[in-house]
């Protein structure tokens, strides 16, 4: 009896709660339950659990066998909604791949046969991923869904595609690269294209390897893989991905290989990065801030003994402990680290070549790309250069020693020649052997810009052959100075280099400014020599007309020297005094021809006037 009362009551509790359950998950699959949910939800990324949660819940009610469509349809009408809007959210960040799961869900077969505006919607936002992301197998063609510039995409897309398998035979790298970036600018996350894009692109860099813009894009294509395309990549392809953009970014850039942070918060036991990471911290512990070397204001202010000059040149070249274990057989004899760096780099780009690890980053399609062939040596890196640059700088700095400076000054000459371009270190040849001629601002403003103690060792160099070197020369470089606000330079090489200059430049002004002086003394000279001979020649004129001729009556010869007729011969002294020295030719200043002749004849005029009244029996007649 009390079994039979047991199981009775058990029955009752069940039922309840199956009753209470019923009333409950009719209550929650009630539309309007939904709509006052999802009505205070953001378009937010901290929404999207949120948005997970409804879609779950109204995904199961819709699983429930309800007759009643209304409902039915309004539960779809919400769900397209939650769908859409957190479609729209992954796309704000960047989640591609979890958009376009959110927007199939609206167009698939289970869902479409409701129409509405959100289904027109996502089918837009699928075609526009789908063309990004090369699947134009996927595109819904229908033309209310197809835009005219999705249209034409596809056209562009398919002829390019055609022309890049046309030949499989016959490798026209240039071709190649166009067309690929063609495609890409249609479809930049094809994976596929991306392969063979970065494929092509490392096969030219292979022997263009000072190229930036090529390392560039290829970085960029790591990263779009790495981004956009995670979800086709193994955990193995990631990493080396993260280590090939390491390699590109320390040793072809000459920048932090930030990559390396990335692979080693995969894997912290991946050796590749592993050892390249402790590389660069050793050498970012020995080597000046790339600003102290590279940057010309920085340069320009920098006093020598903020840098451990010695430290540096020990480790390059004293150490007796190498900077590297040698990853492969048989290892390198140590000579210095600086050897040992070189051939590191060497090692470490044939890696980045190779591309041996692994070989599934290689494109699967069957296009004609021929393997990469290792170069029997490397163009000089940009990484090296700067290393020869801060070798360059320590050998013009008085805190080295001088023992050690002569191992280091031969590196100004051959980071001269890395930091300039072919042509350009033709041109400085040329200018160097004729005494500096030739050289320009430009010139200097290029290189400074680029390689500031280079610069510095090129005037030098330039100065240092010309014991005499032209008036244009020196106008050129003390205006590079000026320019560049070098002439307080707390840098002793750039300090000695203007003092140099500036003495050159003083000497110059002093040498044009004697050159004007003399010029102004004969020119003055000149006129007065000019003006001796007309007083003299008008002197004679005057004897030869008094001698041969009466003395003319109808001058009024008080009248021309400005004098009354009663004037004593001391007044008529002092007048003439006063007015020769008036109409002198050093008080005229600058005249012009005529002035000068109007100048001579009113001096004579005077000088004939005063010869007749000075003259007591002459005066006497002109009363």
């Amino acid at each position: 009896m009390m079994a039979v009362l047991y199981y009775f009551g058990l029955y009752s509790i069940l039922m309840i709660f199956s009753t209470i359950s019923l009333a409950l998950s009719e209550t929650s699959c009630n539309p309007e339950y939904f709509k006052e949910q999802i009505k205070d939800l953001k378009l937010d990324t901290k929404s999207l659990s949120q948005y997970d949660q409804l879609i779950s819940e109204i995904t199961h009610c819709l699983d429930i066998d309800d007759e009643d469509k209304t409902n039915h349809q309004e539960l779809l009408a919400l769900i397209n909604k939650l769908h859409y809007n957190s479609g729209i959210i992954q796309l704000s960040v960047g989640h591609d791949q979890k958009a376009i799961q959110n927007f199939e869900k609206i167009t698939e077969k289970t869902i479409s046969t409701y129409q509405d505006s959100y289904t027109t919607l996502a089918s837009k936002r699928l075609n526009t991923l789908y063309i990004q992301y090369g699947a134009w197998d996927r595109l819904h063609h229908n033309d209310q869904l197809l835009s005219e510039d999705d249209k034409d995409n596809f056209e562009n897309f398919k002829t390019l595609n055609t022309t890049l398998y046309q030949d499989r035979n016959i490798y026209d790298e240039e071709s190649f690269i166009n067309t690929l970036a063609s495609m890409l600018e249609i479809s930049p996350y094809d994976f596929e294209l991306i392969l063979a894009y970065t494929q092509v692109l490392l096969r030219k860099l292979s022997y263009d390897i000072d190229n930036v813009s090529i390392a560039l894009q290829i970085l960029k294509n790591y990263e779009i893989l790495l981004q956009k395309n995670a979800k086709q990549l193994n955990m193995s392809q990631k990493l080396s991905i993260h280590y090939y953009s390491s390699i590109i970014q320390l040793f072809i850039l000459n920048s932090e290989p930030t990559h390396l942070r990335k692979c080693l918060s995969i894997d912290m036991d991946n050796k590749l990065c592993r050892d390249l990471t402790l590389f660069y911290n050793r050498i970012s512990k020995i080597n000046p801030k790339k600003s102290q070397i590279l940057d010309p204001q920085v340069y320009s202010t920098l006093s020598s003994d903020l840098i451990n000059w010695n430290k540096i040149e020990d480790f390059y070249f004293n150490d007796k402990k190498p900077c590297i274990k040698w990853t492969t057989e048989p290892k390198k004899e140590f000579q210095n680290n600086y050897i040992q760096i070189e051939q590191f780099i060497i090692e470490t780009l044939n890696k980045l070549f190779k591309q041996e690890i692994p070989n599934s980053l290689q494109p699967s399609s069957q296009l004609s790309i021929p393997p990469i062939t290792i170069p029997d040596h490397y163009e000089t890196t940009d990484f090296i250069k700067y290393i020869d640059s801060i070798l360059c700088q320590s050998s013009t700095t008085t805190s080295s020693s001088s023992k050690k400076k002569s191992k280091t000054a031969s590196f100004c000459k051959k980071a001269l020649k890395e930091s300039l371009t072919e042509i350009q270190f033709k041109e400085y040849k040329e200018i160097l052997s004729k005494n500096g001629n030739g050289l320009s601002i430009e010139f200097l403003k290029n290189s400074w810009n680029s390689y500031p103690q280079v610069t510095m060792y090129m005037i030098n160099s330039i100065l240092r052959q010309n014991k005499k070197p032209s008036n244009e020369l020196i106008e050129i470089l003390f205006k590079f100075f000026h320019d560049e606000k070098l002439m307080n330079s707390s840098n002793e090489y750039v300090k000695k280099q203007f003092d140099h200059v500036n003495r050159l430049n003083e000497k110059l002004k002093q040498a044009k400014y004697q050159q004007h002086f003399n010029q102004q003394q004969q020119q003055r000279q000149q006129q007065q020599q000019q003006w001796n001979f007309y007083q003299q020649h008008q002197q004679q004129q005057q004897q030869q007309q008094q001698q041969g001729q009466a003395i003319a009556t109808d001058k009024d010869y008080y009248k021309i020297m400005g004098l009354s007729k009663d004037a004593a011969a001391k007044d008529i002294r002092k007048t003439y005094l006063s007015l020769t020295k008036k109409f002198h030719p050093d008080k005229q200043g600058q005249l012009s021809e005529k002035e000068q002749k109007k100048n001579q004849e009113k001096m004579s005029a005077i000088n004939e006037a005063y010869e007749v009244l000075s003259d007591e029996n002459k005066g006497k007649n002109m009363i």
